[in-house]
């Protein structure tokens, strides 16, 4: 064989084995969960889902258990943020996951924090404004995990 076929050839070999030891293939999907926890007669909850743009591109928001018969509306025209939206729907009460956030993976060697910020939620019975704590999660994408966002109703 010519050194140059063997050099094609071993170019060849090292792409296929980085593309295995990366942890996913082009175009895979992750869900992030957003949970609550402490959540007492919840009418509507806005918040925006901060993410690195340069890992991630959303693709869809559904509600979860805890919000099974509301209405998700999202609106993702800002790259990096998703505004999202939960109401109609019964009051929201307990520990769970509220939302699900979809994302297409761009980076299979990036991360990207998962960060919840301007949380506005009401009370659906006094239609008082509800004090809330967040903590944020975080994806990697070399292990394809994902650590979900968090919203405390705890005050």
């Amino acid at each position: 064989m010519n050194m140059r076929l063997l050099s094609v050839l071993g170019a060849l070999i090292a792409l296929v084995l980085l593309t295995l030891s990366c942890g996913g293939t082009e175009g895979d999907i992750i869900n992030v969960p957003v949970k609550i926890t402490n959540a007492t007669d919840i009418g509507a909850v806005a918040f925006d889902l901060v993410y690195n743009p340069y890992v991630l591109t959303v693709t869809e928001v559904k509600v979860d258990e805890l919000a099974i018969r509301a209405e998700a509306g999202f609106n993702i025209n800002t790259p990096g943020r998703i505004y999202i939206v939960v109401q109609n729907g019964p009051p929201i009460n307990g520990d769970g996951i509220l939302i699900r956030a979809y994302f297409k993976v761009l980076d299979y060697a990036g991360t990207s924090t998962l960060t919840l910020e301007n949380i506005l939620a009401r009370n659906v019975v006094t239609l008082q404004y509800v004090d809330t704590q967040s903590s944020s999660g975080n994806f990697v994408a070399a292990g394809m995990t994902v650590t979900p966002p968090v919203i405390d109703f705890s005050q």
